[in-house]
Formats: structure tokens, sequence, C-alpha cells
């Protein structure tokens, strides 16, 4: 009974430690996810400059330092 209770312990503590695992993951990706929505932001403005025609200085262009 007691090895059995000790084999308990151990895949709670397994249990506890793939659930934080998991929670660090799903962060890292949905900060992932932001900077990918971000670029991708990025990429049709820049197609939208040049489709246009129009000029354009790179004062004009987002500051990538503050949009991520």
């Amino acid at each position: 009974m007691e090895q059995l209770s000790g084999v308990l312990l151990h895949l709670g503590s397994e249990l506890a430690q793939a659930r934080a695992e998991g929670q660090h993951q799903t962060q890292e990706y949905e900060v992932l996810l932001n900077i990918k929505v971000k670029l991708e932001s990025e990429i049709v403005t820049y197609h939208r400059l040049l489709e246009d025609g129009e000029d354009f200085s790179l004062s004009d262009a987002p500051d990538s330092n503050n949009s991520m």
C-alpha cells in the first residue's frame, strides 16, 4: 500500500509538471502568434504601398521597434 501511495505521489507530480509546461507553451505560442499577426499586417502594408505605386519614404514605414 505504501508503494502505491508513492507511485500516486510521483504521478501527481508529473501531472503538475506537464500542466505547467503546457501552460508555458501556450503562453509562448500566443506571443509568437501575436508577432506573426503584426508581421503579416506589416507585409500587407508594404504590398499595398508597392501596388499603389505611390511615393514612399522610410518615414512612412511603420516603426518596427514600436509595433512588436
